[in-house]
């Protein structure tokens, strides 16, 4: 923005919200950028505005951001469903086709490339799955993102960690009820022991809890477990 006053004891301001001003100069004319507002004042008694003019110029460069800049599925359990997260990106002036490349087991939606037209992408949100729980440890990664006349690449990083865990089986009358299974830590305990309903009273209608033995491969009567029994192995609960 150019300002010209026709008197050189004018003050010229600048403003970006039209409240908090600032002296930009004590002249006649000043050129300046990032002001939305201008004011002049001036001891003179007389004070001219000869001229303003305002000249914008959009910017060149290339441009891409990410929202979030990482995404974190936190700890999880082993062998245990994880879904899917994403992150959206903008962008502008850039001048070709995105590449992208992806670390750590995990995989995106855009595959390894992102077209462009007229200097912004044409995906603008990204799927990402993470790798298998089958394996414990931390499953670190990252999506990179160049070409398309960038500076330097636009990263997302992706992280989880997967803990040691094991499945409880539950079984009624020598067959499992898969609607209870779960998985628990390594070390952990069951969230609660199932009730009679939980097993299908109907079906099995003396139930009075359950055990780590299997009653049918015993004449003497199994012990009761109590759910307080620390997990260290897959293990399989009989009803009794």
């Amino acid at each position: 923005v150019t300002v010209n006053v026709k008197t050189n004891s004018a003050k010229i301001y600048g403003s970006t919200d039209g409240s908090n001003w600032s002296l930009i100069t004590s002249g006649a004319t000043v050129t300046a950028s990032g002001y939305k507002y201008f004011k002049v004042t001036s001891t003179s008694k007389y004070c001219v505005l000869n001229s303003i003019s305002v000249v914008y110029t959009a910017g060149t460069t290339p441009s891409l951001t990410p929202t979030p800049t990482s995404l974190a599925w936190g700890s999880v359990l082993q062998s245990s469903s994880q879904s899917t997260k994403t992150f959206d990106i903008s962008g502008s002036n850039l001048t070709g086709n995105l590449s992208v490349a992806v670390t750590g087991g995990y995989s995106v939606s855009c595959g390894s490339s992102i077209s462009v037209t007229s200097g912004t992408p044409n995906v603008t949100t990204i799927t990402v799955t993470p790798p298998s729980t089958s394996t414990t440890g931390e499953k670190n990664g990252k999506v990179t993102i160049s070409g398309g006349g960038l500076a330097s690449d636009v990263e997302i990083d992706l992280s989880m960690t997967v803990n040691a865990a094991y499945a409880v089986h539950y079984y009624v009358n020598g067959s499992e009820i898969t609607g209870l299974k779960e998985l628990v830590a390594s070390g952990g305990k069951v969230s609660s022991l199932p009730d009679a309903e939980s097993c299908d009273a109907v079906n099995y209608p003396y139930f009075v809890g359950w055990s780590t033995t299997n009653f049918g491969s015993t004449t003497s009567a199994p012990s009761l477990v109590t759910g307080n029994e620390t997990i260290s192995s897959e293990t399989t609960y009989y009803a009794v």
